[in-house]
């Protein structure tokens, strides 16, 4: 009866295990899937992802504009190149678009424009993709009052320090 008992046991232990190893094999084939496809599920049209991706790609040279005074890079290598290695693996991908054509940066001034050939890779088409932002920020006005000398981090601290030393805030 023991016997029996514990080949039982050995028998729904297996099971559990297979049953586990299967489903850990379903839950990673999903997670990798689920990562890979995330755009495909939110953006299903193919011309509104490379929207997207021209938007984030200007939202990373508006960020790169901020930086350096106002200047834009004189191209997109300048961009990729200022950025740390972690940055720069997620903006190279969008430099080239779905359809595997380079993405044209047009820079005038304080604008520039990003341009995808579209499906049929072919300039000034009516399938064309474009983004035109302005960098508007050359000279940031502060409202009056504002304080240029302390930070809100700086204030909190400050407030800290009081509230610890028992004087009133």
């Amino acid at each position: 009866m023991r016997k029996l008992l514990r080949v039982g046991c050995i028998v729904a232990a297996a099971t559990v295990a297979v049953v586990v190893g299967f489903v850990a094999v379903g839950v990673r084939a999903a997670v990798k899937a689920s990562t890979h496809d995330t755009e495909e599920i939110l953006w299903p049209d193919v011309r509104e992802r490379q929207f997207v991706h021209l938007q984030l790609l200007s939202a990373r040279l508006r960020t790169y504009a901020h930086a350096h005074n106002g200047a834009l890079p004189p191209d997109l290598a300048a961009l990729t190149n200022s950025l740390p290695r972690v940055e720069r693996s997620l903006v190279t991908p969008l430099v080239i678009d779905l359809w595997g054509t380079p993405v044209a940066y047009e820079p005038t001034g304080a604008a520039f424009t990003l341009r995808s050939a579209g499906a049929d890779r072919a300039w000034r088409t009516t399938d064309d993709l474009a983004e035109t932002a302005e960098w508007p920020y050359t000279t940031w006005a502060r409202p009056s009052g504002y304080d240029t000398t302390s930070r809100p981090a700086d204030t909190l601290r400050a407030r800290v320090r009081k509230r610890r030393a028992g004087a009133p805030t």
